[in-house]
């Protein structure tokens, strides 16, 4: 029997490193839930930007994880 058994994570890891780099800068975000973007600022059903400088993908997951900054969106 012969079958295709997915990526290898030689294969994987770029791939979801190249998904992971687009949230490296600042995006629009519409948080669902409460967010924290400041001292004594939380924000809920509003557009706000997040970023994550920060990302790890699980070696034998090959799950992403990040974590997030986030901000109030400026009056434009």
């Amino acid at each position: 029997m012969r079958f295709d058994c997915c990526e290898t994570p030689e294969e994987r890891v770029p791939r979801l490193q190249k998904i992971a780099e687009q949230y490296v800068d600042w995006h629009d975000y519409f948080c669902w839930v409460p967010v924290r973007v400041g001292p004594h600022d939380c924000r809920w059903f509003e557009v706000i930007e997040r970023r994550s400088p920060l990302f790890w993908i699980g070696k034998y997951s090959g799950n992403i994880y990040y974590q997030w900054e986030y901000r109030a969106k400026e009056a434009r």
